[in-house]
């Protein structure tokens, strides 16, 4: 049996103002959420012993932009930035995908939260959360009631605090 567990309710700040700031990202802030998403694997693989290339990251980071740019055309994907003293911090997104009915969810619709990292200055400030929290709260308005997302050891904590379980059951086959 899965366990289901109600996200918090939250709401996310946005405007100006001191403190953090979230924004809803644009193209305009592509870059900076393609080299974050770049600089999130490079930790993974580095703390985990596996090997980073540049050409490898290179590719990673022009494919994220690709990605990115085509779900923001279509509507398939949403992403968000913390500002802090106008300066970006931190960004992750969601992605807005078909899967199977459940039981517990009939809808075809799921979120796939991915992406999210905050510049280590900036870290255990709950940026993290506050992006979470929007895709979540998006993902709540558009009728979207399964989000799930692949964690790092070190994100685990967070996503937990936002609601998140583990899921048992799942397995990855990476085919080349």
């Amino acid at each position: 049996m899965i366990s289901v567990r109600r996200m918090p309710d939250d709401s996310v700040r946005t405007g100006d103002g001191p403190g953090p700031v979230v924004a809803e990202a644009g193209t305009a802030e592509i870059p900076v959420l393609a080299r974050f998403h770049r600089l999130m694997f490079e930790e993974i693989w580095e703390n985990r012993g596996y090997p980073v290339t540049e050409g490898n990251m290179r590719a990673v980071e022009e494919q994220y932009i690709r990605k990115l740019r085509e779900g923001f055309s279509d509507g398939s994907c949403r992403a968000w930035v913390v500002k802090q003293d106008g300066r970006i911090v931190s960004g992750g997104a969601v992605s807005i995908a078909t899967y199977v009915p459940v039981p517990f969810d009939p809808s075809s619709r799921i979120g796939f939260v991915h992406s999210i990292y905050t510049e280590k200055d900036e870290r255990h400030k709950g940026h993290a959360g506050r992006i979470v929290r929007a895709a979540t709260a998006f993902c709540k308005s558009a009728g979207i009631h399964r989000v799930y997302l692949f964690a790092s050891t070190d994100g685990k904590p967070v996503y937990e605090k936002e609601g998140f379980a583990p899921v048992e059951n799942t397995m990855l086959a990476v085919l080349r």
